[in-house]
């Protein structure tokens, strides 16, 4: 992980033993875009709460709260046994609302998602009673 002000950058080793690309899809398998958008979400989240929110469990705050996607363009596919990268940029901030670029990379710096995003910061009973319904799927 590297880490400064005005950004992040993570990575991980994609196995072909990964449980996200199992029966993603048989034969051919790849990393979902799903989990591309997740990645630079995450990494976005460490961000804030190392540039900004430090104190975020004393101050009760969920940090990093996927807000939107503004633009997502996938480019290529994420195969198995190679190492992902996923690189965001803060580009603006109003109050606790934050904007992200960021791109999803192989290991031999192909582009395979590029995005624009946003997070917020909110007080975590905000999210208290919450709960999601997934009977409709």
């Amino acid at each position: 992980m590297e880490i400064d002000e005005t950004g992040i950058k993570t990575s991980f080793y994609l196995g072909e033993d990964h449980p996200l690309i199992q029966g993603h899809f048989p034969g051919m398998p790849v990393f979902p875009g799903t989990q591309m958008m997740e990645m630079l979400v995450q990494s976005a989240g460490v961000h804030l709460c190392e540039m900004h929110y430090p104190n975020h469990r004393e101050e009760k705050l969920a940090v990093g709260v996927f807000r939107r996607c503004i633009q997502a363009k996938f480019q290529n596919f994420a195969r198995p046994n190679q190492d992902i990268t996923a690189c965001v940029k803060q580009t603006a901030r109003v109050g606790n609302l934050y904007t992200y670029s960021g791109r999803v990379m192989n290991e031999k710096s192909e582009k395979l998602m590029i995005c624009k995003f946003s997070v917020m910061t909110i007080h975590e009973t905000t999210l208290e009673g919450h709960t999601c319904h997934w009977s409709a799927f």
